[in-house]
């Protein structure tokens, strides 16, 4: 299954966001780990479902597609993810394909950002990366982009050394849990704190913005330099 870590994870972007699709648990690795179990028992034969790129941000899968990718026809595979839909909204009927602010847009914009592929900001109804006040959202609908953020910030907690915090203790050693030990959990910290550092980038690189969400990450984070020079 061709999923990143981070998407594989879904952690809830806010407390109690524990059910409905948008904590989906379809790539979970518990998850695929009985799913395993059961094609296993059905087809009588060894079946395993394994997430090759679980290491990997959803940045970091995009970014083979523009470096990587070569040719596909007559689009490079960069083109083909330019076309790619990722709004939990479509098919909409107004001429944008992507709302611009679901979960699913949001994601699609960082990835595409962070990896250096170009997305045309007309393909959404509303842009959070514009510096054209007429292209952003109103208030109203920011509550998606406050939960990431909110959701980054919890990332702070994990440091240098990959300890496992407290407040992320639960959905990692869990009863279905991701990992069985503290040292089981630390790749996939590694994975989080990973994207929680291309968020402060892309955060530093609009620090002299109008995007109200350009400050809701401390701009005073030190690992915000790790990643800003290349946005």
């Amino acid at each position: 299954m061709f999923e990143s870590g981070v998407g594989a994870v879904n952690a809830p972007m806010m407390s109690g966001m524990a059910t409905g699709g948008r904590t989906t648990k379809s790539s979970h690795p518990y998850l695929l780990k009985r799913m395993s179990e059961l094609a296993t028992l059905i087809a009588m034969r060894p079946i395993d479902i394994e997430l090759p790129y679980w290491q990997s941000t959803k940045a970091e899968l995009v970014a083979v597609l523009g470096s990587q990718g070569g040719q596909m026809g007559a689009d490079s595979l960069a083109e083909v993810a330019r076309k790619s839909i990722s709004c939990v909204h479509y098919p909409r009927h107004t001429k944008h394909r992507h709302c611009g602010v679901c979960p699913g847009c949001i994601g699609r914009r960082q990835a595409m950002l962070c990896a250096g592929i170009v997305d045309s900001d007309q393909e959404y109804e509303y842009d959070l990366f514009s510096n054209d006040p007429s292209r952003l959202p109103s208030a109203d609908k920011l509550d998606f982009m406050k939960a990431i953020i909110a959701q980054v910030h919890d990332f702070s907690a994990i440091n240098d050394n990959l300890d496992l915090p407290d407040r992320l203790r639960s959905w990692f050693l869990g009863p279905a849990g991701i990992a069985t030990s503290e040292d089981g959990a630390r790749p996939w910290l590694a994975v989080l704190r990973k994207y929680r550092l291309e968020w402060l980038g892309l955060a530093q690189a609009q620090r002299d913005s109008i995007l109200p969400w350009a400050l809701w990450l401390d701009p005073s984070d030190n690992d915000t330099s790790r990643y800003a020079s290349g946005f």
